[in-house]
């Protein structure tokens, strides 16, 4: 079977123009990037899930892409093949490794038309070059839930969770994968430490420009965390903080910003808003926040486009694999070719 990624199309669902790549950088188009998860190992109330099973995720890929999602992150709160009753649930399912699994996972996701962005925490340098061919960007915040969650239940420090993060962004950016980082933000999170952050991530792009954005992470996905969430103050503030150490070609994105956080980001010129979760804009309340966002964005003369999980700069540029080349290369053509018509009219 075609999968949409392969240029099939279904009536029920819609087609590949939903995305209009060469508008991203136009006068007034702010961008966002609708997303679904996939969860495949979690973690809750001191007790793992069992991994999920391969085909099981296809439904879900399916579904997804017939409602216009494109990005699916698939998500891993801690590395499972340490277990021997994991690494025998691999064995019988076929697989000669954990990183087969998460490839072919991808791979399924890829040929129902869905881009993969990948959350799988610790991976080797080999093994991110070999889930390279199925997946747009890696997702690695150098601070997360699932950090503060391990280290609140002994399973790894805070020290230790952030050893891995530096380790692997390094990794990553050297083996030229865009690459998404950032820290998780609650009412607890100080100025201080964000601005570790930010210097540290600061110096990443100042060496390698993979960095796809910055994300300051405001939902938690852990219950059982006593956090708060941040005030809209506190928001602010380490905002400012981090917007004046990233350079400015690089987003500084929240997850599902406030309206009020949404207004702050336009007044301060910003162009993308990041990826809005599907569930989230397919409740009622979801509903109400889209109209409000949309008011709010025409307010300052704007207007909002669906991008992909990677962005214009990024197709042009070639910065992908050739598999995920079936659904960019002819986005990266028609940009070259946009291009082209600019410059003859200038003469």
């Amino acid at each position: 079977m075609v999968g949409y990624a392969l240029g099939n199309k279904s009536s029920e669902g819609k087609g590949e123009d939903e995305i209009r790549v060469l508008g991203e950088d136009s006068p007034g188009v702010i961008t966002y990037s609708t997303s679904a998860t996939i969860g495949l190992y979690g973690y809750a109330h001191k007790k793992y899930s069992s991994l999920t099973i391969p085909y099981k995720t296809i439904k879900e890929a399916k579904n997804i892409r017939l409602h216009g999602v494109r990005e699916v992150v698939y998500d891993v709160f801690h590395r499972p093949d340490k277990s021997p009753l994991l690494r025998t649930m691999l064995d019988l399912w076929g697989f000669d490794s954990y990183v087969d699994y998460l490839y072919t996972i991808c791979e399924l996701g890829f040929l129902e038309g869905v881009i993969p962005v990948i959350d799988f925490g610790f991976l080797t340098p080999d093994e991110m070059t070999q889930l390279y061919d199925v997946f747009a960007i890696v997702k690695n915040p150098l601070f997360s839930d699932y950090d503060q969650l391990m280290d609140m239940d002994g399973i790894r420090s805070l020290d230790r969770s952030l050893d891995i993060h530096q380790k692997l962004l390094t990794w990553s950016v050297k083996l030229g994968f865009p690459t998404s980082t950032g820290f998780y933000l609650y009412d607890k999170m100080t100025i201080g430490r964000a601005k570790e952050y930010a210097l540290y991530i600061a110096d990443i792009i100042k060496n390698y420009n993979v960095i796809h954005e910055v994300v300051l992470t405001t939902r938690k996905r852990c219950p059982e965390l006593p956090n708060l969430p941040a005030s809209f103050a506190k928001e602010k503030r380490i905002y400012e903080v981090v917007r004046e150490i990233i350079p400015h070609t690089v987003p500084v994105l929240f997850t599902e910003p406030s309206i009020e956080c949404v207004d702050m980001l336009l007044s301060n010129n910003e162009k993308d808003l990041g990826a809005f979760d599907f569930s989230f804009l397919n409740s009622d309340k979801g509903a109400k926040y889209w109209e409000q966002l949309e008011d709010c964005v025409a307010k300052r003369n704007g207007s909002l486009q669906q991008r992909f999980p990677l962005r214009k700069s990024f197709i042009q540029n070639h910065m992908y694999s050739k598999k995920l080349g079936q659904v960019f290369d002819s986005y990266k053509y028609k940009i070259k070719k946009d291009l082209l018509e600019k410059q003859r009219e200038s003469k």
